[in-house]
């Protein structure tokens, strides 16, 4: 019985799921419709850019939707490849600091040395999207956020730091776990755990450290992909 109630449980959800989705894919068609054709013509040099932020921000609606929905109903999987670190967080960095800016909070960051990683690009996004959403939740208004990477000992390390109100706690238990057994939770616990799913799937680690009145920091570990010197 409990097998034929999560085998129900799971065709419902990859039906809500893909009703949903396709819900989302006809504005997002649109959208990027109009600016492909808008790309077309000869605008100046900050159209182009504000054209390509759109076209960036509608490809991570569905990245960020698709992870959701199925770390709520099914089984995560990544569809990670090989790239160069530095190379996927200029990408991340450059909408993390438009959403920073509409939330009246400043995105700082530092850079450092870069290695190759295997990473699925839309779903590690997802990840960092969140603690940067959690991270401007518990800033002050006009507050500051430190993005920063090290490369050291065959690791990667983020550490995302906020100047805020550090009221943050790491919930405990899967995401599927919280969402259908725990009566009542937060937005930030909710994105808390879908990030730390995601990291976890890319072998990473992430810890949270929050000091009441001064401030949260997230630090994430990503191995590095050893590559064999010929």
């Amino acid at each position: 019985l409990e097998v034929l109630i999560k085998e129900e449980k799971q065709n419902s959800g990859d039906r809500l799921r893909e009703l949903i989705t396709n819900e989302i894919k006809v504005p997002l068609t649109i959208i990027n419709n109009y600016t492909e054709i808008l790309s077309e013509k000869n605008l100046p040099s900050e159209a182009d850019d504000i054209i390509r932020m759109l076209q960036k921000q509608a490809h991570s609606v569905e990245d960020i939707s698709e992870a959701l929905f199925i770390s709520l109903i099914g089984e995560l999987r990544l569809s990670g490849s090989n790239i160069h670190f530095n190379e996927l967080i200029d990408d991340i960095l450059e909408l993390l600091s438009e959403y920073c800016e509409a939330r009246d909070v400043k995105l700082f960051k530092k850079i450092g040395e870069s290695a190759l990683v295997n990473i699925d690009r839309g779903k590690f996004y997802t990840a960092v999207f969140q603690l940067i959403k959690v991270s401007c939740d518990d800033c002050r208004k006009g507050g500051k956020i430190y993005f920063g990477t090290d490369f050291k000992d065959g690791s990667i390390t983020i550490s995302i730091q906020n100047e805020g109100k550090g009221a943050l706690t790491e919930p405990l238990g899967d995401i599927q776990e919280y969402f259908y057994s725990k009566k009542t939770f937060t937005d930030d616990e909710m994105k808390l755990l879908l990030a730390k799913k995601l990291i976890h799937l890319h072998s990473g680690q992430i810890n949270l450290e929050s000091i009441k009145g001064n401030g949260s920091t997230f630090r994430i570990t990503l191995p590095v992909v050893q590559v064999e010197n010929k």
